[in-house]
C-alpha cells in the first residue's frame, strides 16, 4: 500500500507536495475547514503567485487539484454545492504523517529525550511536548486541544513570549487556557485566538504588520483597539461569537470597529461582524464602502436610517460573495431595496455582487 501511496505521491507537482504532507497536522478524524486550509498554507508560504488571481483563489484550485486525484475527500459541502469541509482516509493520514517527520515538516510533541528533531519547524502541542526542544527555527506553533494539556502548554507559551520564537509565523492555539497573546511575535502572518479566554487586544497588536489573518470567534473580545488600524495587510478579520448554529444570525455578537477601518484596512476580504454603531462622528456603513477587496460581510445593529448609506457602500463592493445583516430592529426588506433574500436564511446576494 505504500509504494502505491508513494506513487500518487511522487506524482505530485512540486507545490502540491508541501501543501499535502501540511495536512498531517490535523488530529484523527477531524474534518479540514478549507478556509482555514486555505489560510494556513498562504502563511507559511506555499502558495504561489500567479497574475490575475488572489492567492486564496490559487490556493483553492491546489485544493480542487487534490480533491481530483483522490487525496482528500468532500466532508461537507455549503449549500450551492462547494466544498466546505475535507476530509483524509486513514491509510493516507499514516503515510503523510511518516512522510512529513521524514522531512522535518511537522512535530507532534516530543517524547523521549533526545527525540526532538535538531531544528523543529513546526510544532503541534501535546501532552509529550518538552520544554527542553530548541525552538529557535519554530515557524508554526499549534495547539492540540484534545492532547495538550494545560502545563505542557504554558511551557510552550513561556518559549514563545520570551521571544524566543522570531521566525514564528503561525500561532494558533484555538482552545489553549491563556487569557493574554504574544504581541512580541513580529512575523506572525496568522494568528487564531478562537475559544480562548482573551478579553482584551493589547495596543501592541499594532507591531503585528504582517498579519494576514486575526480570528477571535469565540473569544471574550468584545471590542477592537484603534491601533489595528495599522495592519495594512490583513486580509481576514473573523470576530464573531455565536451558541446554537441553528439560530446563528438570532444571537450572534460582534465587535465594534475603530473609525476609518476604510482607509487603513483596505486589503481585508472577510470582514465578520461588526457593528454599524457611529464611532467619532464617521458611520461604519460608510466606511464599509471603502474596503473594495471584501468577498464576505457581516453587520449587526443596524439601524433603519443607516439603509441609504448601507446600499451605497455595497454598490462598491463588486467582489462582495456573501452578506450577513442583523438588524437592530429587524426591518430587513425596508431598507435593503432590491436586495434578494436567499431562502432559508438571512443571508443576501445584492445588485452589483458576484
Amino acid at each position: 500500500m505504500n509504494k502505491v501511496l508513494s506513487l500518487s505521491y511522487y506524482d505530485l507537482p512540486y507545490h502540491l507536495k508541501a501543501c499535502f504532507l501540511y495536512l498531517s497536522i490535523f488530529p484523527e478524524d477531524e474534518m479540514l475547514l478549507k478556509w482555514k486550509i486555505i489560510r494556513l498554507w498562504i502563511a507559511e508560504g506555499f502558495v504561489e503567485a500567479k497574475e490575475g488571481y488572489t492567492p486564496e483563489e490559487v490556493a483553492d484550485s491546489y485544493l480542487n487539484e487534490l480533491l481530483n486525484r483522490s487525496l482528500i475527500q468532500v466532508a461537507d459541502t455549503y449549500e450551492d454545492g462547494r466544498p466546505r469541509k475535507f476530509r483524509i482516509h486513514d491509510i493516507l493520514r499514516n503515510f503523510i504523517i511518516s512522510k512529513s517527520k521524514e522531512q522535518n515538516l511537522l512535530t507532534v510533541g516530543c517524547g523521549e529525550e533526545g527525540s526532538c528533531p535538531d531544528k523543529i519547524r513546526r510544532m503541534a502541542i501535546s501532552t509529550s511536548t518538552k520544554e527542553s526542544c530548541n525552538f529557535k527555527y519554530l515557524r508554526s506553533l499549534f495547539w492540540l486541544e484534545y492532547f495538550a494539556d494545560s502545563e505542557s502548554g504554558m511551557m510552550m507559551f513561556q518559549k514563545v513570549l520570551g521571544g524566543r520564537c522570531r521566525l514564528l509565523k503561525v500561532l494558533d492555539i484555538r482552545g489553549a487556557p491563556i487569557d493574554s497573546i504574544p504581541t512580541q511575535v513580529f512575523q506572525l502572518k496568522y494568528l487564531s485566538l478562537r475559544s480562548t479566554n482573551i478579553k482584551l487586544i493589547p495596543k501592541s497588536i499594532g507591531n503585528l504588520e504582517n498579519l494576514e489573518t486575526l480570528d477571535l470567534k469565540e473569544s471574550e473580545v468584545t471590542e477592537l483597539p484603534i491601533e489595528i488600524l495599522k495592519l495594512h495587510k490583513l486580509r481576514h478579520l473573523l470576530v464573531y461569537t455565536y451558541g446554537d448554529a441553528e439560530i446563528f444570525h438570532s444571537i450572534a455578537r460582534s465587535l465594534k470597529a475603530p473609525y476609518a477601518i476604510g482607509c487603513n484596512l483596505t486589503c481585508l476580504q472577510k470582514l465578520c461582524f461588526i457593528d454599524a454603531d457611529e464611532a467619532d462622528g464617521i458611520k461604519i456603513v460608510r466606511e464599509i464602502g471603502k474596503l473594495t477587496q471584501l468577498r464576505k460581510l457581516g453587520i449587526t445593529k443596524l439601524r433603519r436610517e443607516d439603509g441609504k448609506d448601507l446600499c451605497s457602500s455595497l454598490g462598491k463592493l463588486t467582489k462582495l460573495r456573501t452578506l450577513y445583516i442583523y438588524s437592530i430592529e429587524d426591518v430587513w426588506r425596508s431598507f435593503l431595496n432590491g436586495c434578494i433574500p436567499l431562502k432559508g436564511s438571512r443571508n443576501y446576494t445584492c445588485p452589483g455582487a458576484d
